[in-house]
């Protein structure tokens, strides 16, 4: 941690879940780790874009607003994702722009009107504590903790850059009902045809028990799995698993490394961004996927570029 006293954010409400999250870690499921990191990675690097850092510097991810700091020292930020009510001072600031900020200000970012997960990024980052090679927090495991309420977070190399706003085009547009790409794992032989079918053709709806770790699905018309339990094995992000009473769970970041439930298949990981800024109640439609086909869409989206334009 940076042994400067001056250059900082104070968190002054944090009514919601806070916390800093980047890339993710890799590579440590075999020790019951899991991957954490932002669950909308294309706002993060939108964020991360606005303030000329890294695509994986770490960000501050804020779940359904309620978040205000306090800047002790010049500095650039940018607030992407889910559209919210963003102030600074008490103002109205913009969303997927650069804003430049003097020691002193206030930014809060307030109700949400679409979407769940509003990203923060900071111009020259935030030194935060690593644990396995990353910053991301995951509460699940222990793994660092929200941000509360007169903490401090220091700041690396604090600085003001050109302001910029990112492409119209590339702003997302978060829906009340989403189609999610499945590609179909081993055990989906498993289930009959009637209950294949059913499973691609049920509208979903995203149940209050949504969270980082994973996303209930239900539907009046349960599917029930042919083996109630098996083994435990290993879990990946955007694996679909289906516990006996029917209703899909979708695995997100903090996901869980081992389960026991059955497993259709798993969510075309250039998906998971728009599941992440699902709220509850939105309506959720599968559609069978190949892997060669999951795995183009995964390479464009890593590959493209957050496009930005002077202001």
């Amino acid at each position: 941690m940076s042994n400067s006293t001056a250059s900082k954010f104070r968190i002054e409400k944090a009514l919601g879940l806070a916390c800093i999250q980047d890339m993710g870690r890799s590579g440590y499921a075999h020790l019951g780790i899991t991957e954490s990191g932002a669950a909308d990675k294309w706002s993060m690097r939108c964020a991360n874009a606005l303030v000329e850092n890294d695509d994986s510097d770490a960000v501050i991810e804020i779940t359904l607003g309620g978040f205000a700091l306090t800047t002790t020292v010049p500095i650039s930020i940018a607030s992407t994702g889910a559209k919210s009510d963003l102030l600074v001072n008490g103002e109205i600031a913009e969303q997927y722009q650069t804003i430049n900020l003097n020691s002193g200000d206030q930014v809060e970012i307030k109700s949400l009107s679409s979407g769940a997960r509003v990203y923060l990024a900071v111009a020259g980052g935030m030194d935060t504590p690593t644990w396995f090679n990353s910053q991301s927090v995951c509460i699940r495991e222990g793994i660092g903790a929200a941000l509360k309420v007169g903490e401090e977070i220091a700041l690396l190399a604090p600085k003001l850059v050109e302001r910029k706003r990112l492409s119209n085009d590339q702003i997302p547009q978060f829906k009340r009902h989403i189609a999610l790409g499945l590609v179909r794992g081993f055990q989906h032989y498993l289930f009959d045809w009637q209950q294949q079918q059913r499973f691609f053709t049920t509208r979903f709806n995203v149940s209050p028990h949504a969270d980082r770790m994973g996303y209930r699905l239900t539907t009046d018309t349960p599917i029930k799995p042919p083996i109630d339990g098996i083994r435990s094995e290993g879990v990946t992000l955007g694996a679909v698993q289906l516990p006996a009473d029917g209703c899909p769970i979708i695995m997100l970041n903090d996901h869980q490394t081992i389960g026991g439930y059955m497993k259709i298949g798993s969510i075309c990981r250039a998906d998971l961004s728009q599941l992440a800024q699902a709220l509850p109640g939105t309506k959720v439609t599968l559609y069978p996927i190949s892997l060669e086909l999951a795995q183009r869409r995964l390479r464009h989206q890593l590959l493209r570029i957050p496009k930005t334009l002077p202001l």
